[in-house]
């Protein structure tokens, strides 16, 4: 994630001020550790200690408090995934209804594998989609993955779940209702900074 924000720094060096400044930016992330921890790690490479930044002559070379704004999950409305939002949820049923009665009969057997060995009820690329990234993120983190994935992971579940995300996506009204919160925000946030 260092690496992340060091990329970020080179393509958009020039747009974005070389030194922190808490008014210049924000940095926003789910109520969750390992984003924070990953916020964290983005910021700092991003925004390398310099100038005025430098703070002492030991740690202050090489970190730079920058605080990362987050959000109770409850009241997470950009990030949390899992949030309801009825006039989004009638349009994902509407889909789902449609299209995933194929679908969900064509992976049937995948379902059943992973409810299986997960003790869980496996009905629907949503459901499989969780386990994949819990999954994915135990892999990521160097845990040792149970044997009964082999069969499915990476390659099954993440087809899956690449189809999960598609179809929650699925058309323009959808689009614009998951991104709403997140376009928002970003204008609301670029109208203040314009007028103060």
């Amino acid at each position: 994630m260092h690496y992340l924000g060091q990329s970020l720094r080179l393509r958009y060096n020039g747009f974005l001020k070389e030194e922190y400044y808490y008014g210049n930016i924000k940095f926003y992330s789910p109520d969750i550790d390992r984003c924070l921890m990953s916020a964290q790690l983005i910021s700092q490479g991003l925004y390398p200690p310099s100038g005025v930044n430098i703070w002492n002559d030991n740690v202050g070379k090489f970190f730079q408090p920058i605080p990362i704004k987050s959000f109770d999950s409850s009241q997470d409305l950009i990030f949390n995934d899992g949030k309801s939002c009825p006039p989004y949820e009638k349009e994902l049923n509407k889909v789902l209804s449609r299209e995933m009665a194929d679908i969900n009969a064509k992976y049937k057997d995948i379902y059943e594998y992973v409810a299986y060995h997960t003790g869980r009820n496996i009905t629907t690329l949503r459901e499989v989609n969780e386990v994949y990234q819990t999954l994915r993120i135990e892999f990521e983190n160097g845990r040792q993955m149970p044997e009964w994935t082999k069969q499915v992971f990476p390659s099954k579940l993440k087809a899956l779940a690449g189809l999960y995300n598609q179809v929650i996506f699925y058309n323009d009204k959808m689009k614009r209702i998951k991104a709403g919160h997140l376009m928002f925000s970003a204008i609301d946030y670029c109208h203040i900074s314009s007028t103060s």
